[in-house]
């Protein structure tokens, strides 16, 4: 008997080539490779190659049923239609299964049809060796294929359903594939055409990877133990020889078809996903050419074979062939296992043709996860745009550096003193003044929002109003950016300053009593607010009511308070002699005896008129406040509302409906399963944890029983933000799937811990490039002093994080969690719900342009010409719509933390906030680059990345 070196079937001594794969067996003598072969005896030693152990594990026989008319000639069909075997038509196995009929016979048993009475379905029975039930240590190695195999699910996988014994014959029931397997349809046709070899390569592939995917390493993929169905559909067959791929206790050991083992494989050296994708390689060039790569007919002449380089190319066999399969083929069949492709989704993407994941959506089916992330979305980038996109990054930060003093308010105001020297200075005013120091104190900084309404420019003005106007901001008046500090009697809660919402958003310092209009958080309060050139320009002292009320009702001399409004005059920087007092038609915040009220104009700056309000207690100075009109009780009111608030109440009604919807359909897809529960929990984490380090870096923490208050706020707050992130994403995931699965390529990938592929690259670093390019467009729009242009206001800057380094870092994590937030909950729910219901691209374009403009992103629409923000917008949707999720995300990320860079003098104390913005960009930049890379060399050339960047 000769025994095949492809598929293990065991043939007469006269037969030139194997009957069931087609392999060569002329030069074989009898029984040669048999201890190589033989499927259950882990204590078989060698073949003709000295020092080479062979001891397989157990491995099962592929069912292969051969339904007419597609394998007439199959030696298997030809013993099932002239024996029945040791089982006859009709025959009912524990009462479960009928046999229908034998499919064939060989060295691992008999294969027979039946019919599961139990479930109404046909299965294959595939029953071993009667000896075999009484060797344990054989049977548990069969159990372990029989666990290995049932871990994985995917249609290009046959299922193994269970294991049994019957009259002391053990037997395992498995999925019926009605077709043939991939060797013997290669011996009836031949090669295929292109377009079907990359079909079923695909197929193979996509099959193969979800093995990996399970941590399963095959070890014995051959055309024998792949199948094609009916509908030409494959089937990866028997895991007889399949372990865990972290497994060690392999090493040593040959198990395998030398025709198809990788030379790591031959040497006995531990097999991995390598190894596989080494006899993917193989099957890939038997597919295109119609026979082996070698003809194999020892282990010996295999090692010597496969260590060579000197490799047959398909070309030589097919000229019309695209190169690309042929450089997929030489990566995949590389002697050195770290030259070969590090998985297999790498290899699916750089064969040409369609994604495994299209015949799917053209059959309505909803492809699963993993197919999501092996979707071909032409990903991959040729290294020449990376470099240019490298110079233009450079070149945008370069610039965005240079604009920021101009463009950004807190570099036109240039603040004098950080918040840190204010505490110094506001403490020696209070002793000036005659207060003593309280127990507490905070301080900080902050933005005032009047001043930057009343001088923002409009287009009736002009540039030269612009230009003018920007210089009148650098003087500190009106104060647009104010350092505070406040102080206590007693005891106050650290954190009473700062407010923080539920959905996010760094805690802004709230200055409390530090400006006019807010209320009084309670007696023995005092409060000092200083301009950016450290001129004070609001003190409040609320006094303990023990001490006020008696005084109050009194009758008390009268005291000269005269030099009282001189010393507030002086730390105001103002000359009392040019301004005239007016009459006094309000009521200070605060207790007070003796009250006035000035008016004048700024020093450097007359165009504006101010009001200057004093009050007196007990002849001590207890208010002072320098208002400019439109802050005067007597004036437009203390504040102006801004073009914003329409944006504002815009996407609120969008946030409500879109959560409404988003609350119906998430709960339905995770009750039901249809959403990916893998990645909602990775989701939850993410969001959590962005969440919960955001808030916690904005607090002031103490050791204290208020320390648990404040970690239950933040527990709450972050499980807030996960709702919003992870129940929309469970509405929107299985439809995002189903009829837009380009929209989570890259996201899914990146989930999944796929680090360095091209996708996640791209879409990052198009993210981060949208980001920059338009931050750096706003920057040039502001700056532009071109009369024919609409003037743009400053662009704000987050001033509160310059407080303290810490709120940078919540600034960080905040910034990522509203990117993520606003991602998933409006722009993904929105869209990917009008791309179920209307289908065209046009529509959901058109949907996104108008959903940025309510929003009010890019631009002020009420200064912005709306012919060039309709244009940037329209820019922005369609790179949404074409590089999905992830890209949004990171636009959205890049562009709040741009926000913070309003220097590039280092000597400005605020620099170093705008510098550590930069930092995070250039990291995820270069994380990016890295990614786009996929494992190539920056500087070499890859001919197969280049086919696929330009496909």
């Amino acid at each position: 008997m000769r025994i095949c070196p492809g598929c293990s079937h065991e043939s007469r001594d006269d037969v030139k080539f194997c009957p069931n794969c087609g392999v060569s067996l002329a030069e074989l003598g009898s029984n040669e490779l048999a201890a190589t072969l033989d499927p259950l005896d882990p204590g078989a030693t060698t073949d003709s190659s000295p020092g080479i152990e062979v001891s397989p594990p157990a491995r099962a026989k592929p069912v292969r049923s051969h339904a007419s008319p597609l394998s007439s000639d199959s030696v298997h069909s030809s013993l099932a239609s002239s024996e029945h075997g040791r089982f006859t038509p009709g025959d009912v196995i524990l009462d479960r299964y009928r046999i229908i009929a034998r499919l064939g016979a060989g060295a691992m048993g008999e294969v027979y049809r039946a019919d599961d009475l139990t479930l109404g379905q046909a299965v294959a029975l595939k029953f071993l060796p009667e000896g075999l039930s009484a060797d344990e240590r054989k049977l548990e190695l069969l159990r372990a294929e029989v666990r290995l195999a049932r871990q994985i699910a995917h249609p290009h996988v046959c299922r193994v359903y269970d294991i049994a014994e019957y009259a002391g014959v053990v037997f395992l029931s498995m999925e019926y594939i009605a077709g043939e397997d991939l060797s013997v349809l290669l011996r009836r046709i031949g090669r295929l055409p292109q377009e079907k070899g990359l079909d079923i390569a695909k197929q193979i592939g996509a099959g193969l990877h979800a093995a990996h995917h399970h941590g399963i390493v095959h070890r014995d993929l051959k055309p024998a133990n792949i199948m094609l169905d009916e509908n030409g559909q494959v089937r990866i067959m028997d895991f007889g020889l399949a372990i865990p791929q972290q497994s060690e206790g392999h090493q040593g050991v040959l198990a395998g078809t030398p025709a198809y083992m990788a030379p790591e494989q031959l040497r006995g050296e531990r097999a991995t996903i390598s190894t596989d994708i080494y006899a993917y390689g193989l099957i890939l060039y038997e597919l295109f050419v119609g026979q082996p790569q070698e003809q194999i007919t020892s282990i010996k002449q295999a090692l010597e074979v496969r260590s060579s380089d000197n490799r047959v190319s398909v070309l030589s066999s097919v000229p019309e062939l695209d190169p690309v399969i042929d450089d997929v083929i030489r990566l995949c069949t590389a002697p050195k296992s770290q030259n070969r492709p590090s998985n297999l989704v790498e290899v699916l993407r750089a064969l040409p043709g369609d994604s495994p994941i299209d015949p799917l959506m053209t059959m309505g089916q909803l492809p699963s996860p993993e197919q999501v992330a092996q979707f071909d979305h032409g990903d991959a980038i040729h290294k020449n745009w990376i470099y240019a996109s490298l110079i233009v990054f450079v070149a945008t930060l370069v610039g965005i550096l240079s604009l920021a003093s101009q463009t950004s308010r807190l570099g036109v105001v240039n603040p004098v003193y950080p918040p840190q020297v204010t505490q110094t200075k506001a403490r020696e005013f209070l002793q000036v003044a005659g207060y003593a120091r309280g127990v507490t104190s905070y301080y900080g900084i902050a933005d005032v929002s009047a001043p930057w309404n009343a001088y923002e420019p409009s287009a009736e003005k002009g540039a030269d109003w612009k230009v003018g106007q920007r210089e009148k901001l650098k003087t500190g008046q009106p104060a647009l950016v104010v350092n505070w500090y406040n102080e206590f009697q007693d005891l106050r809660d650290p954190n009473h300053f700062f407010s923080s919402s539920l959905l996010g958003g760094v805690s802004s310092v709230n200055p409390g009593i530090a400006r006019h209009y807010d209320p009084l958080p309670g007696w023995g309060t005092k409060a000092v607010q200083f301009d950016a050139q450290g001129r004070l320009v609001l003190f409040q002292a609320f006094e303990d009511s023990l001490a006020v009320l008696p005084r109050l009702t009194e009758t008390t001399p009268v005291v000269d308070v005269s030099p009282l409004w001189d010393l507030g005059f002086k730390w105001a920087g103002l000359d009392r002699e040019l301004f005239t007092e007016s009459n006094v038609n309000w009521i200070p915040p605060v207790p007070t005896d003796a009250r006035v009220s000035f008016k004048g104009v700024y020093p450097e700056n007359p165009e504006v008129t101010i009001y200057v309000e004093c009050g007196a207690l007990s002849g001590r100075l207890c208010y002072f406040a320098v208002l400019p009109e439109w802050q005067h009780p007597g004036g437009d009111g203390n504040t102006l509302v801004g073009p914003s608030q329409s944006s504002s109440d815009g996407a609120t009604t969008l946030f409500g409906s879109v959560l409404v919807l988003a609350l119906i359909f998430g709960f339905r897809n995770i009750q039901s399963g249809r959403a990916d529960r893998e990645t909602l929990v990775k989701l939850a984490v993410i969001a959590f944890l962005l969440s919960a380090v955001a808030g916690f870096a904005s607090l002031t923490h103490e050791i204290s029983p208020r320390e648990l208050r404040y970690l239950f706020f933040l527990v709450v707050r972050a499980s807030f933000t996960t709702f919003l992130v992870v129940i929309p994403y469970a509405a929107v995931e299985p439809f995002a799937r189903r009829f837009w699965p380009q929209y989570l390529i890259s996201s899914t990938r990146l989930l999944k811990g796929e680090f360095r592929d091209a996708a996640v690259g791209r879409d990052l670093m198009i993210g981060i490039h949208m980001a920059v390019l338009l931050h750096l467009a706003d920057q040039f729009l502001v700056w532009a002093p071109w009369s024919f242009m609409v003037p743009k206001p400053l662009l704000p800057t987050p001033i509160e994080v310059q407080a303290k380094a810490i709120y940078f870092l919540a600034f960080l994590f905040d910034a990522a969690t509203g990117a993520l937030t606003m991602t998933i909950l409006l722009l993904t729910t929105v869209m990917v719900l009008i791309k179920v219901l209307l289908k065209k691209d046009v529509i959901v374009l058109g949907v996104l342009v108008v959903l940025l403009m309510v929003i009010g992103f890019g631009a002020d629409r009420e200064y912005f010409d709306l012919l060039g923000f309709t244009l940037v917008v329209c820019g922005i949707a369609y790179c949404i719509l074409r590089f999905g999720a992830l890209m949004s995300v990171t636009w959205l990320f890049c562009r709040t933390l741009l926000l913070v860079v309003a220097t590039p003098n280092s000597e400005h104390w605020y620099a170093t906030t705008g510098y550590l913005g930069i930092l995070a960009i250039v990291l995820l930049y270069g994380f990016a680059v890295r990614a786009a890379l996929a494992g190539r060399n920056m500087f070499s050339f890859d001919r197969l990345t280049a086919h696929a960047a330009h496909s």
